[in-house]
């Protein structure tokens, strides 16, 4: 258990290809082992993003999330990566702390709307433990914030505990709500698994707004008048299931691990980013600690 008390990347580099879900570009990409303390790093490679022989370099920071409405999306140095949460909750939800993603492409590929297939690119490139301590970020006082309908707090706690509840009135997915410790056990069979969703009503307007041009029936949930227009569900309540994967890609913007209790009601990626940004801007909100043997038990890569 005790190499989870230092950073960790992957052992070797993993690379594959999908479809990005609001550009409908098709993506090639790389994850490759980085130096401790380099974080997570997006680099776009392909000549679009005008980056030379060495791309352009995107930081997996706060700093860098640019307005949108249906993902989350970075842009540094005069480019910019969509839909970056999928990749970044797993390698959060397996303890990933440092690598570097090169793409050949505007956006994440989306796959099947579940980070199950990033979990099987992570597995493949196995991991490798720095000799750099791990430095997890731990609230001094709670903290709330307010959006439009959206709820969201952080407490002080000895688990990397998240609370999610949602609600869609009128629809087949009502209103559900989960409450799990996160773990790289739970993460992979409980979270990742989890589908992004939409409802039917909603497709024409939001293709007519330029987005989800690479959606297909195998890339996501729809959700019709009557129910599930494609298949089954994964979980009873996949829909809160994938809330909470979103939110773990978001929290892993802070640059580093954290623990506390984290409560989100009616919220989603724009309420998720302003959040921790107001949050961190309290130099009285956070203190740094280094990872504790119980920390380390509680998140051992099975």
């Amino acid at each position: 258990m005790a190499s989870f008390l230092y950073e960790r990347t992957l052992r070797r580099p993993v690379e594959g290809q999908g479809v990005g879900l609001h550009s409908g570009a098709e993506v090639a990409f790389r994850l490759l082992p980085a130096a401790p303390g380099t974080g997570i790093v997006f680099v776009r490679r392909d000549p679009s993003a005008r980056g030379g022989r060495d791309g352009v370099e995107i930081p997996a920071g706060l700093e860098y999330v640019q307005p949108a409405q249906y993902a989350t999306v970075l842009a540094a140095n005069g480019a910019s990566v969509g839909t970056v949460e999928h990749l970044l909750s797993t390698a959060a939800g397996l303890g990933i702390d440092n690598l570097r993603v090169e793409l050949w492409g505007p956006e994440v590929p989306i796959f099947d709307g579940s980070a199950k297939p990033y979990v099987a690119f992570f597995r493949e490139g196995g991991v490798e433990t720095h000799g750099v301590p791990r430095r997890v970020l731990v609230p001094q006082k709670p903290l709330s914030f307010r959006l439009n309908g959206s709820r969201l707090a952080l407490h002080a706690s000895s688990k990397m505990r998240i609370s999610y509840t949602i609600d869609f009135p009128g629809t087949m997915v009502s209103h559900q709500e989960l409450s799990l410790v996160l773990t790289p056990e739970t993460y992979e069979k409980e979270i990742a698994p989890a589908r992004t969703f939409g409802f039917a009503r909603d497709v024409e307007a939001m293709r007519r707004s330029g987005h989800i041009r690479g959606a297909t029936l195998e890339s996501a949930i729809l959700v019709g008048e009557e129910g599930i227009v494609n298949g089954t569900l994964r979980f009873p309540d996949e829909f809160v299931r994938h809330k909470i994967l979103d939110a773990i890609g978001d929290f892993a913007l802070i640059g580093k691990p954290w623990r506390g209790h984290f409560t989100a009601s009616k919220a989603g990626h724009q309420a998720h980013t302003l959040a921790l940004k107001e949050w961190l801007a309290d130099p009285e909100a956070f203190a740094i600690e280094e990872t504790t043997e119980e920390d380390a038990a509680l998140s051992q890569l099975a």
